[in-house]
Parts: structure tokens; sequence; C-alpha cells
């Protein structure tokens, strides 16, 4: 997937960063991606990359009609990681790219927040977020108590179809 540029939420895409987002149902090939051809090819054009191991620990909607993740895991405090995705309704897209602006400046100065990066499939129309949270607390302070809840509630025609995803970061046996 593409990423956006600047804080990673910017309208122009960030040519230099990239996102694969894999959901695996073997272990055994789980642990050796980084050995697959492919994974290779990616990870000797790139400077550097980052592999972020993670269970699902709580899910609700869709992406492209089906939920991919399973809650396999218990969020017992520490680190958080969210994944969040929606499909942009064309004719709100002008509205939701000013919410964009709003609610990315907040995001900014959330305290907890590790890292985050817009990431997609379709420029614009098919968005998704990755970030970690130092843990829920914080994550949920910013998703439920600024300008980005006040959005969510008032704009929920903006969406097609959207997903929130909890993880819990994981180490590979």
């Amino acid at each position: 997937m593409g990423t956006g540029a600047g804080f990673g939420f910017e309208i122009l895409p960030d040519f230099s960063s990239y996102a694969l987002l894999i959901h695996w149902t073997d272990l055994d090939a789980a642990e050796n991606v980084e050995q697959h051809p492919t994974f290779r090819e990616l990870a000797d054009m790139s400077e550097s990359h980052e592999t972020h191991w993670m269970q699902c620990a709580r899910v609700h909607g869709s992406w492209n009609g089906v939920n991919p993740f399973f809650p396999s895991a218990e969020y017992k405090g520490g680190p958080i990681i969210t994944i969040t995705r929606a499909r942009i309704s064309w004719k709100y897209m002008l509205s939701f790219l000013k919410a964009v602006k709003v609610t990315v400046k907040a995001l900014q100065n959330t305290p907890g927040l590790i890292y985050t990066k817009g990431i997609g499939q379709t420029p614009l129309v098919e968005q998704a977020t990755f970030s970690i949270w130092e843990n829920a607390e914080c994550m949920e302070n910013y998703a439920y108590r600024t300008r980005h809840q006040e959005y969510l509630e008032v704009n929920q025609q903006w969406f097609q179809e959207e997903l929130f995803g909890r993880f819990v970061p994981v180490e590979l046996p």
C-alpha cells in the first residue's frame, strides 16, 4: 500500500514509504517471510524496513466487505497498535479532507503516540491508518476526546465502509 506524505496524511503520496499488511494463518510461513523472494526483492530496494508482529485484540467493521481480522489476543496493558480503514464516499471527499487537517493537527500533539502513518490501497478513497500507542488510554483519549470524535459522530455519512482494529504487539516464537 502507498503512504501519505508529511506527517503521513497529506493528499500527496510519500513515494519513499510503502506498507505491506499481511494476515498470516501459517506461523511457519510468517516466521520465514523475510526469506521469501518477493520480500527479499522489496527489502533490497529499500534503505530500511520494519516488521511489526501483532495479534488482533478487538475489531469491528469491514474491509472490502469482509473482516479479515479475528480477535485472538487479550490486551493487558502496555503498547497497542491500531489499524483504522475507511472507504470515503466521493460526494463527501472535500468535507472529509478538510476534517483530516484538523484531526491530524490534534494527532501531532497527542501524548502517548509513538508512531503513525496513513496508508492506503487507493489514494483518497480507501484510506487506512497504522498507529502505535504507549497504551490504550492514550489512544482512546485521542480517538474519543478530541475533535476526531466530534467529526466521527457528526459525519458518519462520509464512509461507505469502515474498520477499526486494536492489536497487541507480539514476539514470534
